[in-house]
């Protein structure tokens, strides 16, 4: 098998992989890592087709994440995954490396990674009204704030810095982003993708469950009666109480691992981690 950068046309392949192993990606995440990091998105390649896939996200030089690890149905059991792992693992040779996983087929362990915890998949149909806020108070789009103001609120809560990730995501037409703000001091911030099935809010980080409920009432009451997931760290339980209460039920688990050193995050800040592609 022939390993090689991804290709434009290649993206919409890769996204149905992706679907069929019931990640439910955003419909431009795949886009997204191709403009930002090309050169480490790849797919192996036998007899001229593209028969699998994966990405080594270079956030720093010192952290990294691998994701849309994938092999197309008919190809599966060939040994082609193997091949992809342990590619993606010499692009990262360096970093510290973070992962999602909710199939368990490899034994991650073997190779130095450690679990930290599970990531809970939940969502709902249901519609809510927009939250009422006093008046020192406000939800407003990121797009009116300063980027700088967003990107030093993310710094306490993701392991790296990412803002080419961050303007892709507040500047994707058809997403929408909110930031909640007290006294015009920002407090936590959401946006929302469109996914294969319905949306998804990732991230979705703030002060306290409070802000993360009035950010998802606001994109709810913005989007209606339409599927809406958020993937919230099991370790965060006010978190997923607070989805509950929402209505949210659980349709996935997926096991974050790390190589390297655990980033020690604030998870009672994280109401949604970046999906299952981005960490």
């Amino acid at each position: 098998m022939q390993i090689r950068p991804i290709q434009p046309d290649e993206l919409a392949i890769v996204t149905a992989w992706a679907t069929d192993y019931g990640w439910n990606p955003g419909i431009y995440d795949a886009d997204c890592l191709y403009e930002i990091q090309k050169s480490q998105f790849f797919v192996g390649i036998v007899d001229d087709q593209p028969v699998g896939c994966v990405a080594s996200i270079a956030y720093t030089d010192q952290y990294g994440f691998i994701c849309f690890f994938a092999v197309a149905p008919d190809h599966r059991g060939k040994g082609y995954g193997k091949q992809l792992w342990r590619h993606a693992l010499s692009v990262l040779n360096t970093h510290s490396i973070g992962l999602d996983d909710n199939t368990s087929n490899i034994d991650y362990k073997q190779d130095g990674f450690r679990e930290a915890y599970r990531n809970l998949r939940m969502s709902t149909t249901i519609s809510h009204d927009a939250p009422e806020l006093p008046p020192h108070q406000k939800i407003v789009s990121l797009k009116e704030l300063p980027f700088e103001q967003i990107e030093a609120y993310e710094a306490g809560v993701f392991p790296a810095s990412r803002p080419q990730f961050l303007r892709y995501w507040i500047n994707n037409p058809q997403s929408h982003s909110l930031g909640f703000l007290s006294n015009d001091q920002l407090l936590g911030y959401g946006i929302i993708h469109p996914c294969q099935t319905g949306y998804k809010i990732s991230p979705l980080l703030a002060d306290n469950r409070g802000i993360a409920r009035a950010i998802i009432q606001s994109f709810s009451h913005r989007i209606g009666s339409i599927p809406v997931f958020v993937d919230v760290p099991e370790t965060n339980p006010a978190g997923v109480n607070m989805a509950m209460r929402l209505g949210m039920g659980i349709t996935m688990k997926a096991k974050r691992y790390y190589r390297g050193e655990i980033p020690q995050l604030p998870t009672e800040k994280m109401y949604g981690v970046s999906t299952f592609e981005f960490g």
